[in-house]
């Protein structure tokens, strides 16, 4: 039975009410800045990550923007991140860091305003809405590994385009938002058509009225078609490590199981306390919260629990079939390694069906999601392979010692537990 209306779900007086623009705002500034200094360490704004640096802005210093905009790298466009990236490109390289973390956790902070409206299609109160979104920014991979990097913007797409394809917009400005969110994500990450299939199985189908009814799957399909004219073109994806298929409920038990029940580091030391136990325990409370989810309540709740838990499988699988499957398998007696940015939208996902039942049943349902949220989000693992640096403002410092002339530097960027370096010009430095 559901709980009454509380005091404070009442709309606010329209005297003490934000306008808008104003609120959105204020949201994205504030949550831009807890994703940069949430980890202990160097701040996001002082630290470049990987491809952000060695492919993204190297390939903007040294081509013209519409040749890295439709540059593939492996395998496929990236268009949204070259967007962020490509400001750096045009002011002094000591400015480089900060332009790209600010705009990437910008873009998240957008992402998370539309996944806020948006999820209303899937769930019915504020308080199942606001944790969803306290998931979607500060799931525990958002901190270890894809937090404040353009390179990682996919995956946050990925998951926003789950709700886009879910949502019933209410009017033609919520229409839009979707369509965009559907049409930036497609250029960018062409598994965008592994959640295609939720148009049709989504409570209404393809038939149901609304606003954006052909626009949002039209972008996604444009999108796609851009994609595929560059992955036919192109190298595809190396695989990283062998395939096996029984690697894949080993791994989702360990890495997304576990930390959606606890966190990355307290789920951590209980693997290394009781190993498997834990990890099979896990899977089993996420998989009989989804079974529940999907066979009570009305049709589109057990629709919605149901496809939430499809896609959490699915985007699971069909990335680490193509990356491998050895390199990420669990090992007894050892923490998680790299690889968390694959476990982040199947996490937030395998959430959806137990928010489903807390937004119907209430009060201690969601009390209780609520605790578990705090504990998933506020769980680290202290210093990230991001917070350790390297400072840019050092690297570039140590480069500009090497340079000559007319020549190219390599500038050392995070993580350092892998030999990251990007080629910059030195008349650039």
């Amino acid at each position: 039975m559901g709980s009454s209306p509380s005091v404070a779900a009442r709309p606010l007086p329209r005297a003490m009410r934000l306008p808008a623009p104003l609120l959105l705002l204020a949201w994205v500034v504030g949550v831009a800045a807890l994703q940069l200094v949430r980890a202990p360490g160097l701040p996001g704004w002082r630290v470049m990550w990987a491809e952000d640096a060695t492919v993204f802005l190297s390939q903007a210093l040294e081509r013209s923007f519409p040749e890295a905009l439709g540059t593939t790298y492996a395998g496929y466009l990236h268009v949204v991140p070259r967007l962020i990236v490509a400001p750096a490109a045009l002011l002094p390289l000591s400015a480089a860091a900060a332009v790209v973390a600010i705009g990437s956790a910008v873009v998240v902070s957008l992402l998370a305003a539309y996944v806020w409206v948006a999820a209303r299609s899937v769930l019915e109160t504020w308080p199942a809405r606001a944790l969803l979104v306290v998931l979607f920014v500060f799931a525990p991979p958002t901190l270890t590994e894809i937090g404040g990097t353009a390179a990682n913007f996919h995956w946050y797409g990925l998951l926003a385009a789950f709700f886009a394809f879910l949502h019933r917009p209410a009017g033609r400005r919520e229409a839009a938002a979707a369509t965009a969110v559907v049409g930036f994500t497609a250029p960018s990450d062409p598994m965008l058509c592994l959640l295609l299939p939720l148009l049709v199985l989504r409570p209404g189908g393809l038939r149901r009225p609304q606003p954006g009814r052909l626009a949002i799957p039209g972008a996604a399909l444009c999108g796609l078609a851009a994609q595929a004219l560059a992955v036919l073109t192109a190298a595809g994806p190396e695989r990283q490590s062998p395939f096996s298929p029984l690697d894949l409920p080993t791994i989702y038990a360990q890495r997304v199981a576990g930390p959606a029940v606890l966190g990355d580091s307290w789920f951590g030391h209980l693997w290394l306390s009781l190993g498997w136990i834990a990890a099979w325990a896990a899977l089993g409370l996420v998989a009989g919260l989804a079974l529940h989810a999907a066979t009570s309540g009305s049709a589109a709740q057990r629709r919605h629990a149901l496809l939430a838990a499809g896609a959490s499988i699915v985007l699971f699988s069909v990335p680490l079939a193509i990356r491998g499957t050895s390199e990420m398998a669990p090992h007894l007696g050892a923490l998680f390694a790299g690889g968390a940015r694959y476990t982040y939208a199947p996490l937030v996902l395998a959430w959806v069906p137990a928010l489903v039942l807390a937004d119907r049943r209430g009060g201690w349902a969601l009390r209780v999601a609520t605790l578990l949220v705090v504990i998933v989000a506020a769980s680290t693992t202290g210093t990230t392979d991001r917070s350790v640096g390297p400072d840019w403002p050092d690297s570039l410092a140590h480069a500009r010692q090497t340079c000559v002339a007319g020549g190219i530097a390599d500038v050392r960027v995070a993580p350092i537990s892998y030999p990251w370096t990007a080629q910059l010009p030195c008349d650039r430095l």
